[in-house]
């Protein structure tokens, strides 16, 4: 599965993925200042400090019948899709997957002498890159059913925004170096390593982007899954990572981890900026949400609660639900619900339990099942509790 936060899909994954570099090789290459890089690092750097400008979107006077085409349109190639992938064909699933404009990176690494010597040719190469962008499942993974469609999120494309500005580059560095067939790949591999992937912007001109769900089986088994499609500047349509929901609570653990750690980072920094005194609300129990009405107890030194849900939530790229619970300026448990209000969350002793707060000021967990919780809104009702018989 796709690495989540900062790392995904960065180029050095890539690289390493086909030419077997170890995670010394990736470390040493998100080491690299921009002095390091080269020309590309400054036309990176160049856009990436360009003003954003928020993309082109649909309004809601202009979807009627061209909407519905358009989703008709998006689920024929979404059941084109699920054929493709059930028959595990890794070159039309790496076209179907990437851009026009990543397309002359395989056609450099087929020229690559190493790769050749292992016997990695355009499929081999094609399926590494697939499944770096959607994912690696067994081939006993099958698409039934494509159930619904709708409209993404804005933030559910981040990812796939900065892999536009990515391969926009990348292919610019093929053409001016005289094409795929002209690239010296040896150049063309250090130079990718060594450019960091958070110099990309995430702006495009356009984007627009649908979320499909599909029926799954797996041998005897079934599921339901999920898949993003999206359309930049009006080009072909894409396909972003493929989820097959048993395979979740990693990402969603992640996410409630990350949203842990970076709360805490805005709640310290918020305690800086209010010129109030620490030991006044060292021991101030309270609850952060994504829902502000799920606020609760919120200290004075937070001025203006509404914006730092707003940069929390920003870390929120799976755009679900969530809350922090925090004593004084830490965070000390998250929780993260999906889309059918299941729990999923992350705690520091294990994903099953619920924090409760002793009469000294002190915290533990214990089981949800202890307090009779199992879902995201039962969770929350189980930390109120605690929080008010402290």
């Amino acid at each position: 599965m796709k690495k989540v936060i900062a790392g995904i899909v960065a180029m050095t994954t890539v690289i390493c993925a086909l030419t077997g570099c170890g995670k010394d090789a990736a470390d040493k290459a998100e080491e690299t200042t921009t002095a390091e890089t080269t020309e590309i690092t400054e036309e990176v750097t160049s856009q990436a400090e360009t003003e954003a400008t928020e993309p082109t979107t649909e309004k809601e006077s202009e979807k009627s019948q061209d909407s519905g085409s358009e989703e008709d349109t998006v689920r024929k190639i979404a059941e084109e899709f699920a054929e493709t992938y059930n028959a595990r064909d890794y070159i039309k699933l790496f076209r179907m997957s990437s851009e026009d404009n990543w397309n002359g990176m395989v056609e450099v690494y087929e020229r690559d002498p190493e790769l050749k010597a292992e016997g990695k040719d355009a499929y081999e190469i094609s399926k590494i890159l697939f499944e770096n962008t959607c994912g690696k499942y067994d081939d006993d993974y099958k698409i039934s059913t494509i159930k619904t469609i709708t409209e993404a999120d804005y933030r559910d494309t981040y990812y796939v925004r900065i892999d536009h500005n990515i391969g926009e580059l990348m292919q610019e560095y093929i053409v001016e170096h005289g094409g795929a067939e002209k690239v010296d790949v040896k150049e063309f591999r250090e130079m990718w390593e060594r450019v960091p992937r958070n110099e990309f912007s995430e702006e495009v001109e356009k984007i627009k982007a649908y979320r499909i769900t599909f029926d799954y089986t797996k041998g005897s088994e079934s599921g339901i899954g999920d898949i993003l499609i999206y359309s930049i500047n009006d080009g072909d349509w894409t396909f972003g990572e493929l989820n097959f929901k048993e395979d979740r609570h990693e990402e969603y653990a992640e996410l409630a981890d990350y949203l842990k750690e970076y709360g805490g980072y805005e709640l310290i920094s918020e305690f800086r900026e209010s010129d109030l005194y620490y030991d006044d609300f060292e021991n101030e129990w309270y609850i952060v949400s994504s829902d502000i009405s799920k606020n609760y107890n919120v200290p004075e030194f937070i001025d203006d609660i509404e914006e730092c849900v707003y940069y929390i939530d920003e870390y929120n790229y799976l755009n679900h639900k969530w809350f922090i619970v925090a004593k004084g300026d830490e965070v000390v448990y998250a929780a993260v619900c999906d889309e059918d209000n299941n729990l999923i969350y992350f705690t520091d002793p294990g994903p099953n339990s619920v924090i409760s707060i002793k009469s000294d000021g002190e915290y533990e967990f214990v089981d949800a099942a202890e307090v009779s919780a199992s879902t995201f809104d039962d969770v929350y009702d189980a930390c109120v509790k605690a929080l008010k018989n402290k």
